[in-house]
This record gives structure tokens, C-alpha cells and sequence, in this order.
């Protein structure tokens, strides 16, 4: 498993125990960002789409936060 694959499945999993979303994808996007500053941490750069009923009636910003809780 590489290093991208197993923050992909920690990503997921995190978001699926509290937020139990019905649909979750987790997009690699380091490639985009090779060469930034904040690249060098080796963690990676990652995008989602997620559908959750724990996020509706919140604003994006709320749900921004939920997510990053």
C-alpha cells in the first residue's frame, strides 16, 4: 500500500465514522501540486466529494469545519 493509498483509506474512514456519508470520494491531487512550499510535508494535497446528511442545513462553511474536525 503506498503512502497516498493509506491516507486515502485514513481519509475515508474518518469521515465515514462521523459523518456517515452516502457517498465519499477521495481524490489525490498531490501531482498538482508538486513543487509548492507546502508540498514538502509529504502528506499530500486531496480533494473530496461527499454527501452526508450530517452536513445538510449547514452552511459551506460549517460544513468546511465539520469535515476538518
Amino acid at each position: 500500500m503506498t503512502i497516498s493509498t493509506e491516507r486515502i483509506h485514513l481519509i475515508k474512514t474518518k469521515l465515514t465514522n462521523i459523518l456517515t456519508p452516502q457517498f465519499l470520494e477521495v481524490i489525490d491531487e498531490s501531482h498538482l501540486h508538486h513543487g509548492h512550499p507546502g508540498a514538502k510535508t509529504g502528506k499530500g494535497h486531496f480533494a473530496i466529494s461527499i454527501n452526508a446528511e450530517a452536513l445538510n442545513h449547514k452552511t459551506p462553511l460549517e460544513q468546511h469545519r465539520a469535515i476538518y474536525q
